[in-house]
């Protein structure tokens, strides 16, 4: 069976990282890949240039490694993701008219937080297991 454009799929929404930041925001701007394409590298340079002059100012221009800079970022886009669902579950409280987001409502939060817990703490190990081996 086909699924419609508009429907969530509860997989990428819960399990993968950047579901929710892509059903919420980036289908918010715009319906097309490229543009998402576009507004994802726009988002992506905001936590990227902060991420390389930090690990550029902390460790020097020879030990930069892409994979660490990529899972710098991916660790701060799950943590920014989590700050998302916080916020628009409170809006949704609070707010008298609040914006529609029917993920929310779709979410599972508990398998949402438990996959974004997991996630930070394998990256965060990761990160440590490189950093220690590296010369």
């Amino acid at each position: 069976m086909i699924k419609k454009s508009n429907e969530f799929n509860p997989i990428i929404l819960n399990i993968i990282p950047l579901g929710y930041y892509y059903y919420t925001r980036l289908k918010f701007y715009c319906n097309r890949f490229p543009c998402h394409l576009l507004v994802l590298l726009w988002e992506t340079s905001l936590f990227l240039i902060p991420t390389v002059w930090f690990y550029y100012s902390s460790y020097g221009f020879k030990y930069v490694g892409l994979l660490e800079i990529i899972m710098i970022t991916l660790l701060l886009y799950i943590i920014y993701e989590i700050g998302y669902l916080v916020n628009d579950t409170i809006t949704e409280k609070r707010d008298t008219a609040p914006r529609n987001r029917p993920a929310t409502k779709v979410l599972n939060k508990k398998v949402f937080a438990l996959t974004r817990i997991i996630m930070i703490a394998a990256l965060y190990s990761t990160m440590s297991i490189i950093w220690h081996c590296d010369p």
